[in-house]
């Protein structure tokens, strides 16, 4: 009886020092995602918030990957999919918002092992900001549709848009670098987006207006 006990008790042992170690799909997701891989990134991201969908990091990182497939194409599934770009970029900017509102509901505890918390909720603002700037780059980049909507018109808002992300990363941090550069990435595109708005019709020289004829009261003819 012993015997038996012991070789059952070996032969657990045995199965679960053979069990494969479990995924840590968010570090899978992290590295993928840093080496470019977005489409395979997203995929294990996403797999990590069906298990945790309170997981802040990888709401982050599942917007960076969003956002970065806009910009550089892994040529993958993700970028040959139907979705248009702006498209792409709406999901990046709530996926950003959900990591930025958990972290807040978590006690802004960085979610992210290689970031403090600081860091954390800075980059949130920043790449929120930066997405806006793809978009803006978007619109003014694609011909004039005489057919369609007038999408520049979208350019003040859009960048309003940029400033106030850009005001909530100074708050946060007032001296990191990141914020630094989108402060100047926000001057530029003013300056730029100024450049290309009609001018004003030139004008025309007022002409002085004549004074209004005095009249004068009639004075009867002289009988002759």
């Amino acid at each position: 009886m012993f015997a038996r006990t012991s070789i059952l008790v070996i032969l657990v042992a045995a199965c679960a020092c053979s069990r494969a170690p479990q995924r840590d799909l968010f570090k899978e997701g992290e590295t993928l995602y840093l080496d470019g891989k977005y489409s395979e990134a997203a995929d294990v991201l996403k797999q990590r918030l069906i298990e945790n969908p309170d997981d802040a990091g990888a709401h982050y990182y599942l917007g960076n990957t969003y956002m970065s497939n806009c910009i550089r194409p892994d040529k993958t599934a993700l970028s040959n999919s139907d979705m248009t770009p702006d498209r792409w970029l709406g999901i990046a900017q709530g996926e950003l918002e959900v990591a930025l509102e958990l972290f807040k509901r978590q006690g802004k505890v960085s979610p992210i092992p290689r970031f403090d918390a600081t860091y954390f909720e800075m980059m949130c603002h920043v790449t929120r900001a930066k997405i806006h700037f793809i978009l803006l780059q978007s619109i003014l980049d694609a011909p004039p549709n005489p057919r369609g909507p007038d999408m520049r018109s979208l350019v003040p808002g859009i960048i309003k848009k940029c400033a106030e992300e850009a005001e909530q990363a100074e708050k946060v941090s007032p001296d990191a670098a990141e914020v630094r550069e989108l402060k100047e990435l926000i001057k530029a595109a003013i300056a730029d987006t100024a450049l290309q708005r009609p001018a004003p019709p030139a004008a025309q020289p007022t002409q002085p207006i004549p004074p209004p004829a005095v009249r004068h009261p009639e004075v009867p003819a002289l009988a002759v």
